[in-house]
């Protein structure tokens, strides 16, 4: 699995929860849905949810993962780009060096 396929169905899977909890809390409120912003490291990953084109990097991803495009077009899903060393997911998944785990630390507001 390619880094950008990984990302798609992190992103995927995070759309899918932030749908969700939107449509419980506009229920529950009996308001309109808020806007979900979803933040994803790689570049590459945002580019092909917003773009739906088949490159090489995107060819192996399955076409379901595209449905979120229509959120993205409706201005109803955000996609940010995170910086690496704002990306507080890192600490979660990867072996950090001890000043990245310190600052993974901070960014918690464990420190």
């Amino acid at each position: 699995m390619s880094s950008t396929e990984a990302e798609i169905t992190a992103a995927e899977l995070a759309v899918r929860e932030a749908l969700w909890l939107n449509n419980l809390f506009a229920y529950m409120r009996n308001l309109p849905r808020d806007k979900m912003i979803i933040k994803i490291d790689n570049i590459n990953a945002m580019h092909s949810l917003e773009n739906p084109v088949i490159n090489n990097a995107t060819k192996h991803i399955e076409i379901d993962f595209f449905w979120m495009q229509r959120y993205i077009q409706e201005g109803q899903l955000v996609l940010l780009k995170v910086d690496t060393n704002d990306n507080i997911a890192d600490g979660f998944t990867k072996a950090l060096q001890k000043l990245k785990h310190e600052s993974f630390l901070k960014l918690l507001k464990m420190i």
